[in-house]
Parts: structure tokens; sequence; C-alpha cells
């Protein structure tokens, strides 16, 4: 039984766990069958599966599942089973041990990772200030790429997500459009999921309004929804981001709206340049833990390195390929952050000017621009 523990959270937060389970289909068979309807060449493109069809791919059969579901119901653990049957998400503050899982579940589990649940205080407001107009507007790339005026997404659904303060106020996408001369666009077509409406002030906050004012221009139709899925910290600025991404995306075929279009502005190093930097730092200078320097660019550098390890990204991929299957396009940015490091160089500590020298002498991608799965935009 494959068994893994990640991200425990600290102090007395509310909690969940996720369950991930065993895919039925190895990862070359689901790339195999992801380029089949995806090569213009192929004889099953553009032949893409239904949600039903994935789940019997990828899932466990709805009789296990149930069994699964039942010792869960007798232990009065309240749950939610994703709609492809490869994740039970269970929502309580009680710790899950590998041991305290019955016989039923050995050879069917994988992965067991616990969440913080996200806090209930109200989002915190302030009155938005008037946007710089300087710059090239999203009218102006449109003209740029010959975009015709009647092209405005109609009938397209596109989907923003981010974790922490991510959200957006509709006043403030209203008022980029006033300011920028943006045309069709209506605030009915703006659809908040989950938390949201955010927390203005907050880093992912001014990361929503971006993507929102930006989408909104240049497809002024369509209709965009604006989701965030955990508004607690851990997953804004640390390693809890990885986590909380792999079960958003593992959550999308449960939608109803029809997701044409999944559009990730955020992202990080990768868990394995990061281990790359650390082993490189404690090479240029003797004097460097390894395991220090991996909490530190983990866990006190702000997001810098927010994948908790290797599985949440390869778990990222295995959703990416299932969305790519049900026919929607995942688009994800090059640079959030740059390519060494995140926003600034180091400090000048012994520990920065390491990672400092180490990043400079090498290329390291963010994820999720950097998965093969998606299409890596700037």
């Amino acid at each position: 039984m494959m068994w893994r523990l990640l991200t425990l959270a600290a102090g007395a937060a509310a909690m969940s766990t996720d369950l991930w389970l065993e895919k039925r289909v190895s990862d070359a068979e689901l790339e195999r069958r992801l380029l089949a309807v995806s090569d213009p060449q192929s004889p099953t493109y553009g032949q893409y599966y239904t949600r039903d069809e994935i789940a019997d791919l990828v899932g466990h059969s709805p009789e296990e599942v149930a069994a699964m579901s039942a010792w869960l119901e007798v232990e009065g653990l309240p749950h939610t089973v994703s709609a492809t049957r490869d994740r039970i998400e269970v929502h309580s503050e009680r710790f899950l041990r590998i041991e305290d899982l019955p016989a039923s579940f050995k050879g069917v589990g994988r992965v067991v990772r616990r969440l913080p649940a996200p806090p209930s205080s109200a989002p915190f407001r302030k009155t938005p200030s008037s946007p710089n107009a300087g710059g090239i507007s999203s009218v102006q790339v449109r003209k740029a790429y010959g975009v015709p005026e009647t092209e405005l997404g109609s009938g397209v659904t596109q989907l923003v997500w981010g974790p922490g303060t991510y959200g957006v106020l509709k006043s403030d996408v209203e008022e980029y459009w006033s300011v920028y001369g943006v045309k069709d666009a209506s605030p009915d077509r703006i659809i908040f999921e989950g938390y949201a409406q955010g927390q203005r002030g907050g880093d992912n906050f001014g990361e929503a309004s971006l993507d929102a004012d930006i989408i909104s221009g240049m497809a002024p139709g369509a209709k965009m929804i604006v989701s965030n899925t955990n508004d607690s910290h851990a997953p804004e600025e640390g390693p809890g981001f990885g986590a909380a991404q792999a079960s958003f995306l593992n959550d999308l075929l449960s939608k109803s709206e029809g997701v044409s279009v999944v559009s990730l502005s955020l992202g990080s190093l990768t868990y394995t340049s990061c281990d790359l930097l650390c082993k490189g730092a404690s090479k240029v200078d003797k004097s460097i833990d390894y395991e220090a320097c991996l909490d530190h660019i983990q866990n006190k550098e702000r997001q810098v390195c927010m994948f908790a390890n290797d599985f949440v990204i390869a778990q990222a991929n295995v959703e990416f390929m299932k969305l790519g299957l049900a026919g929607i396009t995942v688009v994800a940015a090059a640079g959030d952050g740059g390519m060494h490091y995140s926003f600034v160089p180091f400090d000048e500590s012994v520990l920065g000017r390491a990672l400092n020298k180490v990043a400079c002498g090498g290329s390291f991608p963010t994820f999720p621009a950097s998965s093969p799965y998606v299409t890596s935009v700037g």
C-alpha cells in the first residue's frame, strides 16, 4: 500500500484530509490518450472524453468507493468523493493516521494529506483607488494582434484561480473597463466561487484583479469564474500552495459550468529546483545545512518554494492530463517571480549569498508553466 503523509498543519486549526487513490491507468497511457485527442493527425483528434469516461479510466469502481465511504460514515467523518473517483476529501479535524484505516483500504489508497480548512472571518474591504491609466491596455493588445472587433469570446467560460487573499471586486473591474475603454463587458458575466471576493490588500488579491481585468478586456463577451478554494495563509505564501492547487484541479471536472479555459497566473519554483538550490548552497558554503536551507526557502521566503514535495507536482500533471482529455485548455504564466527566485534577490546573509550564487548560475523554471500539459504564456 502506497501512502504518503504530506503538509502537516500547525496548531489547532480546523483540518481536512485528502485521500488520494491510486489511479487505474499509468501516466504513460494517460499521456498517450491525451496526445491522441490533441494531435490533428490522429484519427481520434478532438474526440474528447466525458467526465464519466475519465472517471471510468482513472478512478476506482463505484463499489470500491462506496465501501470506503461506508467506513467513513460509520466513523462519523463527513467526506466528499471526487467526480473522477480518485480522491476522497474528509472534512474533519480528526488526524487520520495510516494505521486507522481498515483493511478494505489496502491497495487503493495512495496519499493522505492534511490541509488547513479556510477561516470563517469576513473579508476586509477598502475603497478602491483609481487605476493608473499608463501602460498598454487590453484594448491595445487586441488591436496589436488583429482580433476582430466582433470577436468577443462569447460562449467561452474562462476560470481563474488562486488561494489565500485571491479575489476581486466587480467595482474594481468595472473601473478598469471605464479607464481603458473596454466595451461590451458586463459584471453579470463575472461569477464568484468559494472565497473569490478575496481580501483587499493581500498579494493574491492584486494578482486576481490583474487576471480579471486583462481577461475581461481581451474577451469581454466571455463568462469568467473567479475561484478561490482555500483562503488560509499557507497556500498563499508557502508550501501549502501545491497541495491546494492539486485538490482544486481534481475538483474541476465536478463543475457543471462548462469551463473552456483555465488560467493560472500563480506559480513558484518546483520542488526539484528548490532541492537543487539547497544542495548547491551547501556546496558553496559547507556551513550551510541542507534541511535548514530547504526550511528557509519553503517557509520563510515569500512564494519561492510553494510545492512541498514532488508528489503535488506529479499529481497536478495528472490532473492537467485529465483536463486535456476533457477538452479544457490550461494556460499558465511562465515568469511569475522570475526564473531564479521570487521577485528580489535573497538577502546578504551567508545562506542568502550562497543561494544567489547558485540561482544566478542556472535556470530554474516555475511550475505549473513548466508542465508539458499546459500552454506556457509569457
